[in-house]
C-alpha cells in the first residue's frame, strides 16, 4: 500500500472554526497590546508625578535614609527666599573614588528633594565642559548678587568722583597754600631753612599724593567697570576696586592729618616765635588741610562698604583649582570646605572601614555644618569651669574630641580654674569680646580632703565653683551646670550648688543619686551606670527633649532632678529614667552610698553588701516631679525672669564625666561596622548650646547622632493584616489571575 502524504489525511478545518480561532488571538493580542500601553503610560505619569512630588520612605527606626532634622531645621533657614542654600564643588573628579563621589552626590540630591531651590554643582575641572560649567555657574551668580553689585558700582562711581575731588584739592589748593607759608617764613627766622624745607617737601609730597590717586581711579575703573552684563561671564572685582582707591586716599589722610597739627601748632604760636604773615598762612593752610582730611575719612567709610560679593568670592577660589563651598541665599555669606574631607581618598575610605552610610552621614555632617555657620553668625565660647587644684581639661586629652567636633562648628574651648585666677583667659582668642560665653562645669569631689597644708578641703572649692555659678548666672550669663553625688546631706548641710540651682526652679538631689538593681553571673549588684534614650513628647516638651529623643545617652551616678517649690521659674525634664513599677523597685534614689562608690566599678559585684532598696529610707519615685516628667528626671532646662528682661537660661545635667571623650568616644561594632555607643552625650551639649545662645531654631538631631539602621518593629495590628495578605493574599491573588487568563481565553 503506498503511504500517502501526511496533508492528505488530514480534516480540513471549518471556516467558522478557524474565524472563531482568530477572532480569539486578535482578542488575545488587542488585550496584550491594551495592558502594554497601560502599563507603559502609568509608568510615565508616575515619571511625571515623581519629578513634582517627592517621597522617601525610610524603614529604619532611626531615619537612616532621609536628612537629620538637623539639616533640614538649617536647609529650612533660608526661609521664604527665592534660593536657598548652594553647595559648589569644583575638582579633578579623575582623582577622586568613585565611592566618594557617589555619597556626595546622593547627600546633594536628598538636600535638593527636600529643598528644591537648593543647588548642588560639581565641577569637573578635568573635562572640557568644565570650563563652560565654570562660565555658568558665573552668570548665575551674576545674575543672583546683581543687586549688590549695582549698589557697588554705584558706590565706587560716587567715590571716584570723590577722589578727583581730593585730587584737585590737594594739587590746587593745598598745595600752592603750603608754599605761601614757605614763602612767608622770614629768613632771619630761626631755622627757617629747615621749616621752608619742611613746607615744600610737603607740598611735592601732596602733588605725589594726587598722582598716587590719579592712577588709583583708573585701577578702579579697569578692575569694576561701570557698565557690566552676565552675558560676558566676567564679574566686576568691586572689592579689589574699593582696595585700589582706599590706598592712596588713606595715605593723603595720615599726611593732612600730620599736616593740619604741625600747621596748627605754627598758627597758635606767639608773634615772638613765628611771623604774623607766616601765622596767618599756616591757619588758612591748616583749615585747609582739616577740611581734606575730614573729605577724606568720608570716603574712606563709603569705601569700607564696599566689600567682596560672594559671586567674586567663588569665582577667586575657583579659579585656583580644587575647591568646595557653600553658599548662604541673597548673597549673605559663603564658607569655603577643604574638598578631601567631603571627598576622600580611596586609601582613607579603605582605612576607615566604614560603610557607605556612615560615609554620607559624615559628608551631610560637614555640609550642615558649613550652612549652620551661614545660618547663624553667633559662635559661642564654650568655658569649662572646674574648683581642681589646677588647669588640666585641656592637657590632659579627656576632651580632644570634644573640642575638635566643637572648633568644627566654630565654638572654640577655653578652660577656667575658679581657685586659681578670678575669670577665663580669653587672650588666645581676638574676637573674645564680640562671642557669647556660655560655662559648663566639672563638679568638685566635696569629700576630698586638703591636699596641703593651706589648700582648700574640697567642700570649700565645691562652695567656691557654686558661688562663681551663682554670680555667673544672676548676671544672666548661660551655664551648663553638671551634678556629682555630694556627701554634705549626709552630714545635715545643703550641697551649695543645689541651693544656687533651688531658685530656677530646680531641686537637685545630690544625696541620693539613683540606683538599679541588676543580676550578674558572681550574683546580685547595684549599677550605678545607665544607657537612657530619651522618650519626652508632646506640644509641652522642651526643644532639647526632642533633640536627644531615640539617641542613646551615657550617664554616670546620675542624680534625680526634682522641682523647687520656692521659685518661679520654669524647669523641663530634658532625659528621664523610667520609674521602677516592682515592688521593691529596681531603680530607687539610694541614701547610702558613699561606701559603694568607693569601691572600683569592676570590683562592686564582689561586695556581699551591696546598697539596696529599703522601704521609708530610700525613694522608689521622685516626690516632686518636673512637669511634664513621666519618670525620674536627670537632665534638665530651665528659664527664670531676670530685670534685665532677657530671662536666664541653664541646663542641668544629673552627672558629672558625661561630656569627656572617655564616655562620648565609647564604640562599639554592629555587623562589622564601627559606631558610637552613646551618641547622645554630644548631642545634648550641642543642642544646650544652641538653646542657651538662643538659637532655638537649629535645635535638632545631628547626622552624626544617627546610630546603626535598625528596621523599626511593626504594631501588632499592622503585623497581624500582613500576615494575613501573606497567607490569603498571594493565593487569592494567583486565583484571581488564572479566572483572568481563563476569560480572556474563552
Amino acid at each position: 500500500m503506498t503511504p500517502q502524504p501526511l496533508h492528505a489525511t488530514q480534516t480540513a478545518v471549518p471556516p467558522h472554526v478557524a474565524n472563531a480561532t482568530r477572532a480569539r488571538k486578535r482578542r488575545v493580542l488587542t488585550a496584550a497590546a491594551v495592558t502594554l500601553t497601560s502599563c507603559a503610560a502609568a509608568g510615565v505619569m508616575l515619571n511625571l508625578l515623581g519629578t513634582r512630588f517627592h517621597a522617601r520612605i525610610d524603614a529604619t527606626a532611626t531615619g537612616e535614609q532621609q536628612l537629620a532634622p538637623r539639616t533640614r531645621a538649617l536647609l529650612e533657614s533660608a526661609g521664604t527666599s527665592a534660593s536657598g542654600y548652594r553647595v559648589i564643588v569644583a575638582t579633578d573628579l579623575r582623582a577622586t573614588d568613585p565611592r566618594a563621589r557617589t555619597n556626595l552626590s546622593d547627600v546633594l540630591d536628598a538636600m535638593r528633594a527636600y529643598r528644591p531651590d537648593f543647588a548642588g554643582t560639581i565641577i569637573d575641572t578635568s573635562s572640557p565642559g568644565g570650563v563652560e560649567q565654570f562660565r555658568t555657574l558665573s552668570r548665575e551668580l551674576y545674575e543672583r548678587d546683581k543687586p549688590q553689585i549695582d549698589a557697588h558700582l554705584a558706590t565706587l562711581a560716587k567715590a571716584a568722583e570723590a577722589a578727583k575731588l581730593l585730587e584737585n584739592d590737594l594739587v590746587g589748593t593745598l598745595s600752592p597754600q603750603l608754599l605761601k607759608v614757605r614763602d612767608a617764613i622770614p629768613a632771619a627766622a630761626a631755622n627757617a631753612t629747615a621749616v621752608r624745607s619742611y613746607y615744600e617737601n610737603a607740598a611735592a609730597a601732596l602733588r605725589v599724593r594726587a598722582g598716587d590717586l590719579s592712577r588709583a581711579i583708573a585701577d578702579a575703573a579697569q578692575l569694576a567697570p561701570p557698565t557690566t552684563s552676565a552675558a560676558s561671564g566676567t564679574i566686576p572685582s568691586t572689592d579689589k576696586a574699593a582696595a585700589a582707591l582706599r590706598t592712596p586716599v588713606e595715605g593723603a589722610s595720615r599726611d593732612m592729618a600730620a599736616l593740619a597739627r604741625e600747621l596748627d601748632r605754627m598758627a597758635q604760636a606767639g608773634a615772638s616765635q613765628v611771623d604774623p604773615a607766616a601765622a596767618e598762612a599756616a591757619r588758612i593752610a591748616a583749615a585747609q588741610a582739616s577740611q581734606t582730611r575730614d573729605r577724606a575719612a568720608l570716603l574712606i567709610e563709603s569705601l569700607k562698604s564696599v566689600t567682596k560679593v560672594d559671586a567674586t568670592r567663588v569665582a577667586d577660589v575657583l579659579k585656583a583649582g580644587s575647591a568646595a563651598l557653600v553658599l548662604a541665599p541673597e548673597g549673605k555669606g559663603v564658607v569655603a570646605i577643604d574638598p578631601p574631607s567631603i571627598l576622600p581618598s580611596g586609601a582613607w575610605l579603605d582605612a576607615a572601614q566604614a560603610s557607605n552610610n556612615d560615609l554620607r552621614r559624615r559628608v551631610e555632617d560637614i555640609l550642615a555644618t558649613s550652612i549652620a555657620s551661614l545660618a547663624s553668625p553667633v559662635r559661642p565660647v564654650l568655658v569649662l569651669m572646674h574648683a581642681e587644684q589646677r588647669p588640666f581639661l585641656l592637657e590632659s586629652g579627656w576632651t580632644d574630641a570634644l573640642r575638635e567636633r566643637l572648633a568644627l562648628r566654630g565654638i572654640d574651648c577655653v578652660e577656667w580654674c575658679v581657685i586659681a585666677t578670678p575669670g577665663p583667659d580669653l587672650s588666645s582668642l581676638s574676637d573674645a569680646k564680640d562671642r557669647p560665653k556660655v560655662y559648663l562645669t566639672l563638679a568638685t569631689n566635696d569629700s576630698a580632703a586638703a591636699p596641703a597644708q593651706g589648700a582648700l578641703t574640697g567642700a570649700q572649692r565645691a562652695a567656691k565653683l557654686a558661688e562663681e555659678v551663682d554670680r555667673l548666672l544672676s548676671a544672666g550669663t548661660p551655664v551648663i551646670v553638671s551634678l556629682a553625688p555630694s556627701m554634705l546631706p549626709t552630714y545635715g548641710e545643703q550641697d551649695p550648688m543645689a541651693k544656687v540651682l533651688q531658685q530656677y526652679g530646680i531641686d537637685a538631689k545630690t544625696g541620693t543619686p539613683l540606683l538599679t538593681d541588676v543580676l550578674t553571673q558572681r550574683g546580685r549588684t547595684a549599677e550605678t551606670d545607665r544607657i537612657v534614650q530619651g522618650t519626652i513628647k508632646g506640644d509641652d516638651a522642651h526643644p532639647l527633649a526632642g533633640a536627644v529623643r531615640g539617641v542613646p545617652t551615657y550617664m554616670t551616678w546620675a542624680v534625680p532632678i526634682e522641682q523647687s517649690p520656692d521659685s518661679a521659674a520654669r524647669a523641663w525634664p530634658v532625659l528621664t529614667v523610667p520609674v521602677s513599677a516592682a515592688n521593691p523597685p529596681t531603680t530607687w534614689s539610694e541614701s547610702e552610698w558613699q561606701r559603694f562608690r568607693s569601691v572600683r566599678r569592676e570590683e562592686r559585684a564582689l561586695m556581699p553588701d551591696a546598697p539596696a532598696f529599703t522601704q521609708g529610707r530610700d525613694a522608689a519615685a521622685p516626690a516632686k516631679p518636673l512637669t511634664n516628667s513621666n519618670g525620674w528626671t536627670i537632665v534638665a532646662a530651665a528659664e527664670a525672669s531676670q530685670a534685665s528682661g532677657t530671662p536666664t537660661r541653664v541646663v542641668v545635667v544629673g552627672s558629672n564625666d558625661w561630656f569627656i571623650d572617655q564616655v562620648t568616644q565609647q564604640g562599639t561594632v554592629v555587623d562589622g561596622r564601627p559606631a558610637f555607643q552613646n551618641p547622645g552625650n554630644l548631642e545634648l551639649l550641642e543642642n544646650s548650646l544652641l538653646w542657651l545662645t538662643r538659637q532655638d531654631q537649629l535645635i535638632a538631631q545631628s547626622a552624626t547622632a544617627r546610630a546603626t539602621p535598625i528596621v523599626k518593629a511593626i504594631p501588632d495590628a499592622p503585623l497581624r493584616m500582613l500576615r494575613i495578605a501573606v497567607i490569603a493574599g498571594l493565593p487569592a491573588l494567583v486565583l484571581l489571575c488564572g479566572g483572568i487568563a481563563r476569560a480572556v481565553r474563552k
